[in-house]
């Protein structure tokens, strides 16, 4: 796997949705046991309720098409163990690649106010088509290998 991150840079912004969170996590931690220790995700990335889809999306692309990574099911994991580093209280994902050989990746969110659902795709191929006036045939170049 490559040295380099995924989502390296991601800004952070504290989000005012999540005080309840952020207190409950507080009081847990002042009544800790250190013999069982708490482990609390630190809460940075992009807010639960507005997630920046455009910027995960040009993430991931940049990443599979700088070389990062030669294989989708590599690169599939990574996005599944950096998306909480982007995105805070990320809940729930899946990362896939459909028939049009785009990556979908869809996770949930949650703040103190409710749950969100974001769902977007990665092309992560080039695509022509294949002389089809009409254009319902594709034809997948993979200049990645």
């Amino acid at each position: 796997m490559s040295d380099a991150k995924l989502f390296e840079g991601v800004p952070h912004s504290d989000d005012p949705r999540q005080r309840l969170f952020l207190k409950t996590i507080k009081q847990m931690l002042e009544e800790d046991d250190p013999e069982d220790p708490l482990v609390v995700v630190p809460m940075r990335g992009f807010p639960a309720s507005h997630p920046d889809l455009g910027w995960l999306q040009d993430g991931i692309e940049g990443f599979w098409k700088g070389g990062h990574i030669k294989d989708i099911d590599e690169l599939k994991e990574v996005v599944a163990e950096r998306i909480g580093h982007a995105v805070q209280r990320c809940k729930d994902w899946s990362i896939g690649l459909n028939d049009n050989n785009y990556l979908d990746v869809r996770f949930k969110t949650k703040d103190d106010y409710g749950y969100y659902a974001y769902e977007f795709s990665c092309q992560l191929y080039e695509t022509h088509p294949v002389n089809d006036p009409i254009g319902e045939g594709v034809k997948v170049i993979d200049d990645h290998e």
